[in-house]
């Protein structure tokens, strides 16, 4: 009995150790910007033309998370993260011979974060489910992984660009992103149970949790949280620039950001293992709430000794939102259709892109300062304290 429990131990770290590599990959669609200067150089595209890439990717990835969540309902999921592995390598490979913009929207934009939508999904689905005892600590070190993959990769792929160029950079993303992944298609495998007939009628199909009021009221915290984070991660190198931060500084507030969001990703999973999702809703909402304070008052006193712990602050409560995402709907909805209903409710960071980094860049342009944007974070703080719902747990 016991030498089975330590294999079935084993067995389920191993599947947690690749799966955290598999969302470290995932995670440096965010590092798109370390590719935007070269590709402006070398093509003379303007700012505007090279965002589009990210707001595409980020988009259609939730396309390919609701395609992988029902590929996991019939556990499927190796199947589909081979195909993954495939549109990973064949989308980076395109991206390296791109000449011209629309070739990269498709090849970065459509396919890459297609496939990418697919790992973060079908991972996080298959191997939460070996883990029902300690679904925070196992969501929270895959979404750490996920939060430090444009930190930790990021840097390797920066160095490939300056010795060798962004075009071999691109060629060594689709041979190691479809390697990772093609081998993780080996490794990770359904949890016994999953997606099961069993207790079908305790976890409710996408309709059934559309149609729930308290999840629609769940839906708009996770657009505010995503809104309020991608607000600042889009602004932060200018706004720092616009207090007097050398260039070199500025480029490190991202990083600064990203860092105390993969950290916190464990931190709101252990959390919930012991206090519930709402509490991690409090946290999450305390925190921006300081955060939002602290931009405030940078702005006015036009400190960097203020702006960078404030950006730590708000790296911390940026991490709360996808963690809580991923274990409220496992805990409310169950996990015979969680993968569909992940991809669903992750469709708040389409919304949030736009509520978010976009108005602030409007703003800031007709204001010429991001005091405006940090007074609409303010009224976002107010609403997602009044969205926390009053119970603990289901």
């Amino acid at each position: 009995m016991e030498s089975a429990q330590r294999q079935q131990h084993a067995g389920r770290t191993l599947i947690l150790c690749f799966g955290a590599l598999m969302m470290l990959f995932s995670g440096l669609i965010y590092g798109w910007s370390i590719f935007v200067s070269p590709l402006e150089k070398a093509f003379g595209w303007n700012r505007g033309q090279t965002s589009f890439v990210f707001t595409l990717s980020m988009s259609v990835s939730i396309l390919g998370q609701i395609t992988g969540g029902s590929f996991v309902a019939k556990r499927r999921q190796r199947a589909i993260l081979r195909v993954a592995a495939v549109l990973l390598a064949a989308g980076f490979g395109w991206a390296s011979a791109i000449t011209n913009l629309p070739a990269l929207y498709l090849s970065y934009g459509v396919v890459a974060g297609f496939a990418v939508g697919i790992c973060y999904n079908a991972t996080l689905a298959t191997v939460v489910a070996h883990f029902p005892d300690r679904v925070g600590f196992a969501t929270g070190i895959l979404l750490m992984s996920f939060g430090l993959g444009s930190l930790v990769l990021g840097s390797a792929t920066t160095s490939l660009i300056v010795g060798f160029g962004w075009r071999l950079a691109f060629r060594a993303l689709a041979v190691s992103f479809g390697l990772v992944m093609f081998a993780g298609s080996f490794v990770l495998k359904p949890a016994a149970g999953q997606a099961s007939s069993s207790g079908s009628d305790a976890d409710p199909a996408p309709r059934d949790m559309l149609r729930e009021a308290s999840y629609v009221k769940f839906f708009l915290w996770a657009v505010l949280m995503s809104g309020m984070g991608l607000l600042i991660l889009g602004h932060a190198a200018p706004f720092a620039v616009d207090l007097g931060a050398p260039m070199g500084l500025a480029g490190l507030s991202v990083g600064l950001i990203s860092m105390f969001n993969g950290a916190s990703r464990l931190l709101y999973g252990r959390i919930y293992d012991r206090r519930g999702y709402v509490p991690a809703m409090v946290l999450a909402c305390s925190l921006y709430a300081a955060a939002t304070a602290g931009l405030i008052l940078a702005h006015f006193t036009g400190s960097l000794w203020i702006l960078f712990p404030s950006y730590a602050v708000l790296g911390l409560a940026y991490g709360g939102g996808p963690v809580t995402v991923s274990t409220y709907v496992k805990e409310r909805f169950g996990g015979k259709h969680y993968g569909t209903n992940l991809g669903i409710t992750n469709l708040n960071i389409v919304i949030a892109s736009f509520i978010g980094p976009l108005v602030a860049g409007i703003l800031r342009a007709r204001w010429q300062s991001y005091l405006p944007a940090f007074l609409l974070m303010a009224m976002f703080v107010a609403a997602s304290f009044a969205l926390i719902p009053r119970t603990r747990r289901k």
